[in-house]
């Protein structure tokens, strides 16, 4: 009787691209804020949205819409200072957003982070 080789699994490809990695404030003159794209199985995830990083994902070669899912990871301004350039370029963009972009994160960093700068950045 001859033994059936073990089916392995579809490998699934998954690329990391690091957008953005320039902790702030202050901005760095030529360097994007922090954000990283996931990209797996489908979807690309965008962790955090720091400034500059629309241009960054542009000349990495995908287009302004190609992000799925974003996740902020803490709510300091350095993590989501162009969050109004991912909501709203794309919709007015050639390519026009055609699936909902997903918004994830935790209700305890936006209740514990927020908190104690909010009297100072308004």
């Amino acid at each position: 009787m001859l033994a059936h080789p073990r089916e392995q699994p579809a490998r699934q490809h998954i690329q990391v691209t690091l957008l953005g990695t320039s902790a702030g404030p202050p901005a760095h003159a030529g360097q994007a804020g922090i954000s990283t794209l996931i990209e797996a199985g489908g979807d690309r995830f965008l962790f955090d949205a720091g400034r500059g990083f629309m241009e960054r994902l542009v000349r990495s070669g995908r287009q302004m819409d190609d992000v799925s899912k974003l996740f902020i990871t803490h709510l300091h301004s350095d993590h989501i200072v162009d969050l109004p350039d991912l909501m709203l370029t794309p919709w007015s963009a050639p390519s026009a957003r055609k699936v909902p972009l997903e918004s994830l994160g935790s209700a305890r960093h936006a209740r514990d982070d927020a908190a104690p700068s909010v009297g100072v950045r308004i």
